[in-house]
């Protein structure tokens, strides 16, 4: 029964990556319509899916979904604040450039100060 069990649940497993794959490659919005076909369970295992489940799992199921929910907005909150950090990385990088530039200019501005200074100190000797 276990074996049965898990095995369909590979089986599942498999199909769902492979679709998710598709999408990911642009395969179009077609690449889950899986999700809403039948189930195709041999009847054996169809008749236990009738039983349902008892209050205690209701709960159970709850909670977990609970925790994925709240997993899953932290998740997207730190998505989030990956992509700010990288923006500012961005606005960063800029900034280091233009100051890079400024100090570039100083330094020409000082060398060219340096040379003229040097000539009219020869100017001076020479008067």
């Amino acid at each position: 029964k276990i074996q049965g069990l898990s095995m369909s649940f590979r089986s599942s497993q498999k199909q769902y990556l492979m679709n998710l794959q598709g999408q990911k490659k642009g395969s179009g919005g077609q690449a889950f319509d899986f999700l809403n076909q039948p189930s195709k369970k041999p009847a054996s295992m169809q008749a236990e899916d009738d039983l349902g489940f008892d209050s205690m799992q209701m709960q159970m199921l709850e909670d977990t979904e609970d925790l994925v929910n709240q997993r899953d907005e932290e998740i997207m909150r730190i998505a989030k604040s990956i992509e700010e950090l990288a923006q500012i990385f961005k606005e960063l990088a800029v900034l280091v450039i233009d100051q890079g530039t400024i100090l570039d200019r100083i330094d020409y501005n000082m060398e060219n100060a340096v040379e003229h200074a040097k000539e009219g100190v020869k100017q001076l000797h020479k008067a």
